[in-house]
């Protein structure tokens, strides 16, 4: 049931893109969406805002960037990601959109809700206030296209080591222990990561008996700038909530 909810939500939007657009350049979705990047994905996003993996589908149809705003306002309007897909597919701005679901945008008092402002704002907020990105370590993350979905959904990378803190990955369903990440050929290695390093070894099967050491320092840095971050737009929710700011045309 659950595999022809999610054909049907893809075969809608697919339809609706070939009405309006005549073909579907499959080379411009988000990911692949049988990959299991797709399934991570699914999954990391219906955790941080309160959906089922298929309710987050149609979402991952559109620009990668703008996955984390689609997620909050239908998390803020009580809807389903695809209903705001749509309505972005048809052309209408997220202040539009905010403004036909009467909920506020999540942006600083006062400021204009470009969809650029708007796209780079919850994006900023999904990696600093619900993945607990390091704000320095920000300029490593591919902030579009394909590349900012395939990134997120691992919380370990072979150059930085593991970006994203054990307690935030294990809360959202991403960890994946040091001994399977070797075998994937994703992990950074012990000493690479910002959050610390591993003592002990690793079962084959990828699961650890080490203890993950976090670095105090840092650990409470991104705390601080998170918190500084989200004085500029409070919200509810595990996405962020509702914003305090005012419409844009």
């Amino acid at each position: 049931m659950k595999i022809m909810n999610k054909c049907a939500a893809i075969g809608l939007i697919l339809g609706f893109w070939s009405a309006r657009a005549g073909a579907v350049d499959i080379n411009l979705l988000n990911v692949n969406l049988g990959s299991p990047e797709a399934s991570r994905a699914e999954q990391l996003y219906g955790n941080a805002y309160g959906f089922q993996p298929q309710q987050v589908t149609p979402a991952l149809l559109g620009p990668a960037e703008e996955v984390p705003a689609i997620m909050q306002v239908a998390q803020a309007a009580g809807t389903v990601p695809m209903s705001v897909m749509l309505m972005r597919k048809m052309g209408m701005s997220y202040s539009r959109i905010l403004q036909t679901f009467a909920v506020a945008p999540l942006v600083g008092m006062g400021t204009p809700v470009t969809d650029s402002y708007y796209i780079q704002t919850n994006r900023t907020n999904f990696l600093q206030n619900i993945l607990h990105v390091d704000p320095l370590f920000m300029p490593n993350i591919p902030m579009s296209g394909p590349e900012f979905t395939r990134f997120i959904v691992y919380p370990t990378h072979k150059d930085y080591g593991y970006w994203m803190p054990p307690g935030i990955a294990k809360k959202y369903g991403m960890w994946i222990p040091p001994g399977q990440a070797k075998k994937m050929g994703i992990w950074g290695g012990p000493g690479k990561s910002g959050w610390g390093n591993f003592e002990g070894e690793d079962d084959d099967d990828g699961h650890g008996h080490g203890h993950f050491k976090k670095e105090k320092g840092k650990d409470e840095g991104w705390k601080h700038e998170a918190k500084a971050y989200g004085n500029e737009g409070k919200g509810h929710g595990q996405g962020g909530g509702h914003g305090h700011g005012h419409h844009g045309d």
